[in-house]
This record gives C-alpha cells, sequence and structure tokens, in this order.
C-alpha cells in the first residue's frame, strides 16, 4: 500500500514539475519575445535610425514600456528633423547676404558704383547680419554642449528693456511698427539675472515677431 502510494505521489509531482516546467518556458517566451524586440529597436534608435519602432499588441506593463520606447523614438525623430530644417535655413540665411556682400565688393572693386559713404553703411549692414547669424549658431551649439556661460548679477529689468527697445525702434519703424514701453508709469524692476543672455533672448524675440 505504501509503495503505491509513493508511486502515485512520486507520479503526480512528475507530471507537476513537467506542466510547471512548460508554463515556465511559455511564460519566459511571452516575456522574452518582446524584451529582445525592444532590445533591437533601441539598439536601431541608438545608432541613429530614429524612424525604428517596436510592434505594440500588448496591454500590460512591457506594452507600456513598449510604447515609451516608441514616443521616445518620435520625439528624437522631430528634434532631428528640426534640426536639419534649421541647419538647412542657417546655410540659407547666411547665404544671401553672403552673395550681396561678394557682389558689392566686386562692384567696387570694378568701378561700377562709387565707394562712398552709402556703400561703406551697405557692406555694415551685410557684415552685421552675417555676425548674427554666426552668433546665433555659434550660442546653440554652445547651449547643447551645455556650456553656455551665464554671469548672474542685481539688474533693473526695465532698463534692459529700454536698451533693446532703443536698438530695435528704427527697424521696427521702417516696418511701420512702433515699439513702446511704459517706462515712468511701471518704474525700476529689481532682477538678478544675466543681462547680456536676457538682451540677446529679447532680440531674437522681437526679430522673430517683425518677421
Amino acid at each position: 500500500f505504501l509503495t503505491s502510494q509513493y508511486v502515485g505521489i512520486a507520479g503526480i509531482a512528475a507530471g507537476l514539475l513537467l506542466l510547471a516546467g512548460a508554463g515556465a518556458v511559455w511564460l519566459s517566451r511571452q516575456w522574452v519575445r518582446p524584451l529582445e524586440a525592444m532590445q533591437k529597436t533601441t539598439a536601431r534608435i541608438a545608432g541613429g535610425e530614429f524612424s525604428a519602432r517596436v510592434p505594440v499588441d500588448r496591454g500590460d506593463e512591457i506594452g507600456d514600456l513598449a510604447r515609451n520606447v516608441n514616443e521616445m523614438a518620435a520625439g528624437l525623430e522631430r528634434i532631428e528633423g528640426a534640426r536639419r530644417r534649421w541647419l538647412a535655413d542657417l546655410s540659407h540665411e547666411i547665404r544671401t547676404p553672403l552673395t550681396v556682400l561678394q557682389a558689392e565688393i566686386e562692384a567696387l572693386a570694378d568701378g561700377i558704383r562709387p565707394f562712398d559713404a552709402a556703400a561703406v553703411a551697405s557692406l555694415r549692414d551685410d557684415v552685421r547680419r552675417m555676425s548674427v547669424l554666426v552668433n546665433d549658431l555659434h550660442l546653440l551649439a554652445m547651449a547643447d554642449l551645455k556650456a553656455l556661460p551665464c554671469h548672474w548679477e542685481d539688474d533693473d529689468a526695465t532698463q534692459t528693456i529700454v536698451r533693446v527697445l532703443e536698438r530695435t525702434k528704427r527697424q521696427a519703424a521702417d516696418l511701420g511698427l512702433s515699439l513702446h514701453w511704459p517706462q515712468d508709469r511701471i518704474g525700476p524692476i529689481p532682477v538678478v539675472w544675466d543681462a547680456t543672455r536676457i538682451e540677446q533672448l529679447l532680440d531674437n524675440l522681437l526679430q522673430n515677431s517683425m518677421r
């Protein structure tokens, strides 16, 4: 009787072990397969292939992870597209004043255009425009490298705004725009910031607004 009981228990235990092993193999495949797919996809994304996506057909935590990977890839793809468009626009913006500058210098060298104060002012404006574009490119590169220096100091926000507006008033007037800051009514606004960076920011905002 004990022998038969032992044999029965051993048989049941062996069957349960087989079922547990088969279940473990099936479950591990269900988990390992999507993880391997995500590993391959993230490797492609790390290699610069931002269009790679992980197939999502699950509603559990692995499915959420796959969706997060896809959203990350989509964000990187948008950033890369914006970066390429920005570089194309920047190269076009630099090429335009450079071409004009070259044509004006050739005209002066060939005697087609007289070398007078108007010619010098035109050359100065072209050089100034190129300088602004190059400075913008340098600032962007430094910001991406996390090496953009900032020097904090006490300042008056009203005076900073007035300085920026004074520099931009003439250009705005040529476009039929009027820039005004009610300095007397608002009064001084004490702040602690990098005035140079803030002026660059305000200059860019005003230039974009006028465009």
